[in-house]
């Protein structure tokens, strides 16, 4: 139950250590993991990108501790190894910071008094950002541009690319169980594995 506690506290500490929200948010998180002792191994099955030839390369750190960075909108599995210690397997998905969402719609709403009462934002049919501003509306009447009030326009891109979720848990500190002794089950890890099992028998039915 110890070797749980460390990871439920940092769960608890996660959205004190997690900025503010705005459109410069960004699509990524830093993942911040350690362990006791240190010098752990840690590997994930979320792919980050390719390499020059197309091979997937994924999250990970040869030692800990370590921070990574990974895309917010993400689910997937991490394997802590260390000699000497049973492997830990955590399951890390994305949470909706509410704290985030707070910040932003504060910091969008101050802009939109700066650009006027009643200011809008308007949108071309292809999503990107047209023009700002009370006057905005002016020749919003052709095809393809919608309006929509300025203080929605930051928290809704963040919300579609993802900048308003937080990895969780994060940080991750746990004390790794020594050799022979049994290591923790995450209900995430549990979850997820679970989630995918149901996802292949649906898709082999």
């Amino acid at each position: 139950m110890r070797y749980l506690l460390w990871l439920a506290l940092a769960a608890l500490m996660g959205p004190t250590l997690t900025g503010c929200a705005t459109i410069s948010r960004g699509t990524n998180d830093t993942l911040v993991v350690d362990t006791i002792p240190p010098g752990a191994r840690i590997t994930t099955d979320r792919q980050t990108g390719k390499t020059e030839d197309g091979q997937p390369i994924f999250a990970g750190c040869l030692a800990t501790p370590c921070e990574m960075r990974i895309p917010r909108r993400s689910e997937f599995l991490m394997t802590i190894e260390r000699e000497g210690y049973e492997a830990v397997e955590i399951g890390v998905s994305s949470a909706l910071q509410s704290e985030a969402l707070r910040a932003n719609l504060a910091t969008t709403g101050k802009s939109s008094a700066a650009l006027g009462a009643g200011a809008f934002v308007a949108l071309s049919s292809a999503g990107g950002l047209f023009s700002t501003g009370a006057a905005a509306g002016a020749g919003a009447a052709t095809a393809g541009i919608v309006l929509v009030p300025a203080f929605l326009t930051s928290a809704a891109v963040d919300g579609a690319t993802g900048a308003l979720l937080s990895l969780t848990p994060n940080p991750i500190v746990i004390e790794l169980p020594p050799e022979g002794t049994e290591a923790p089950k995450h209900p995430k890890a549990l979850a997820i594995r679970e989630k995918r099992l149901q996802a292949a028998q649906k898709a082999g039915s």
